[in-house]
């Protein structure tokens, strides 16, 4: 039996065994201690977003196998889901997800995601001192 796909605002550490449609809204690959690994943040048509982690033994295999791409839609399952923890976040959502040896990706382009909307926040606010200092504006 197919399971359901589900929504990234529901996306919570009780299970790894997660489903859900999503565009990919920006990516980049980035170094620690001498390895590089992919981060990106994902969204899904609900507009909700959450930050994703393509780590380095699975890089080559996201890059060759099932390129994911910016502003491609994908079906993505099983993945490990942790507190988002991060000093400076990519996502307001409280947790992220890191992909594992289990994880797929499939369903290239066959969802009707619209394109991610820009937030920005007010200048006035920012002034004001009336923004979460871990956040990436």
């Amino acid at each position: 039996m197919a399971r359901n796909i589900e929504f990234i605002k529901d996306i919570n550490d009780r299970k790894d065994l997660w489903k859900v449609a999503v565009k990919v809204k920006d990516k980049w690959s980035c170094i620690k201690d001498g390895k590089e690994f992919y981060e990106m943040v994902v969204v899904d048509s609900k507009g909700d977003d959450i930050f994703v982690v393509i780590p380095n033994d699975l890089k080559l295999k996201f890059e060759k196998e099932i390129p994911i791409i910016v502003n491609n839609t994908y079906c993505m399952q099983n993945f490990q889901v942790s507190k988002n923890d991060n000093q400076f976040k990519a996502s307001h959502h409280p947790f992220k997800l890191r992909f594992n040896g289990g994880t797929k990706v499939s369903d290239v382009n066959v969802h009707k995601i619209a394109d991610p909307v820009t937030k920005f926040k007010p200048f006035t606010e920012i002034i004001n001192g009336d923004f979460r200092e871990d956040y990436l504006y």
